[in-house]
């Protein structure tokens, strides 16, 4: 599923789902759910988080400042 954050399409990609996510995350699905298709940021505290459990994949920073412009 494409988001509005490439940041977020990587993490989703690497945690395979959307409660996995949430489980890394340490949030619920539905937030996660709002980061995908309402272009929310997830928290500092969720942005680290995900940061380490990709081992830096997709680090906090891009979490909190990537958002795609267009369609």
């Amino acid at each position: 599923m494409e988001t509005k954050s490439h940041a977020i399409n990587r993490a989703l990609e690497l945690a395979g789902s959307q409660t996995a996510l949430a489980r890394m995350a340490g949030v619920s699905q539905p937030a996660v759910w709002h980061w995908i298709h309402s272009g929310w940021k997830p928290s500092l505290r969720a942005a680290l988080n995900i940061e380490h459990a990709t081992g830096g994949a997709v680090s906090h920073r891009e979490l909190l400042a990537d958002t795609c412009h267009g369609d």
